[in-house]
């Protein structure tokens, strides 16, 4: 699997999220979207969102705000 970016994801993409010890499945509904931008520490990032079905069913909105570590790698295709 090839890492990506939520800000590639189209809509009825099926992508992976990478958990502790795990692998979560998650389908597009929707294509990402630019949320906005938010500043911490003096620093602005840009945040993008998409709502998905994960493999329960249970629909999701995903929030990333690109440029902290805690998302760096975290999403595979």
């Amino acid at each position: 699997m090839d890492p990506i970016k939520i800000k590639d994801i189209k809509k009825g993409d099926v992508f992976f999220e990478r958990g502790s010890m795990d692998w979560y499945k998650l389908i597009a509904l929707e294509d990402e979207y630019f949320k906005g931008t938010i500043t911490i520490m003096d620093k602005t990032y840009d945040q993008y969102q998409v709502e998905v079905v994960d493999e329960f069913d249970e629909r999701i909105d995903v929030l990333v705000t690109e440029g902290l570590q805690h998302y760096n790698g975290k999403y595979f295709k």
